[in-house]
């Protein structure tokens, strides 16, 4: 109010609410009033239904919502994720803490949102409400890693030798929040720089190519033999099994083997010549065709026996 002593009635009402719109009447001692109509412009969204976001782990992204006049003030707003039991999305939220941005303070009529370093969790329908009334949603679709194979073949290496062992996600543009490796006989023992026994024996390609996850393992040892699990955002995972051969035992072997093969052509060589020679000894027996037994008395009674051959 102003000074009445010096006939000016004014009113002056700060910070206006929509609720604050209405009829006023202004009355003075002698019963005479004026009526004034308040109208207050609220903030009248521009858009309730928007296209839904697709991003992927570890992005940005801004969620719009503004009010179609520039010059509105709101004098209330705020972000809820839906899915979440309309969990408040704003820096003061635990899961949300310095991952989150609004423009009101600087452009009142600007109530967007800016998610940074998305997680798949992150996923779902976010509500713009103004003033406890008007409100818009988008759907935020996160892509996280989808594993291009979860069953792969055994690898077979010698000690001493590197072996790559693969996992990526499907997509390229994938980039996973979290990833990690494990030997599976060792009770899941993780693989890395700074597990003492891979100490300077193990590299991974994620930095430069967030999507491909391999484990590449050099200077292999007969302990390094086994299963080794990949494991993304402690969701889905692949196996490689993983089998380490001493050349020095495998040599040994060979030499067994060779000897092995070696006696056994020898006993089918004896065996051929066995054969040979009783074919020989029985074709010799039989009487060759066309021979006749002759026989001739002599004097003496006594018989004498020829064998005439013909030529056929």
């Amino acid at each position: 109010m102003f000074d009445i002593s010096s006939g000016n009635l004014s009113l002056l009402i700060s910070n206006l609410t929509e609720e604050d719109e209405g009829l006023y009447s202004c009355w003075s001692n002698e019963n005479q009033h004026k009526n004034f109509s308040l109208t207050v412009k609220g903030c009248t969204l521009s858009e309730t239904e928007r296209e839904p976001e697709t991003k992927y782990t570890g992005d940005s992204v801004l969620l719009s919502c503004s009010c179609e006049d520039p010059n509105s003030k709101p004098e209330d707003f705020r972000w809820t994720h839906v899915e979440s039991s309309g969990t408040e999305v704003s820096s003061e939220t635990p899961r949300y803490k310095d991952r989150v941005h609004t423009f009101h303070k600087t452009t009142p009529s600007n109530l967007s949102l800016l998610i940074s370093n998305l997680t798949e969790d992150d996923q779902g329908t976010y509500r713009c409400t103004v003033n406890h009334k008007t409100s818009a949603d988008t759907r935020l679709i996160v892509k996280g890693c989808t594993l291009s194979e979860t069953e792969r073949e055994p690898e077979t290496k010698y000690t001493g030798d590197s072996v790559l062992l693969s996992c990526s996600c499907e997509d390229p543009n994938t980039k996973p929040e979290d990833f990690r490796w494990t030997h599976v006989e060792s009770s899941g023992i993780e693989v890395s720089s700074e597990t003492p026994r891979y100490k300077d024996r193990v590299h991974t390609f994620h930095k430069t190519t967030p999507s491909n996850l391999s484990l590449l393992i050099s200077n292999l040892t007969e302990d390094d033999q086994g299963t080794y699990r990949c494991t993304v955002n402690n969701k889905t995972s692949a196996d490689t099994r993983l089998i380490v051969k001493d050349p020095a035992v495998i040599n040994a072997l060979d030499y067994q083997y060779y000897l092995i093969f070696l006696v056994f052509l020898l006993c089918l060589m004896l065996l051929l010549a066995a054969g040979c020679i009783f074919w020989r000894s029985t074709r010799a027996r039989k009487p060759r065709r066309g021979s006749q037994l002759i026989q001739s008395p002599d004097d003496e009674d006594d018989t004498y026996t020829t064998v005439v051959y013909s030529s056929s």
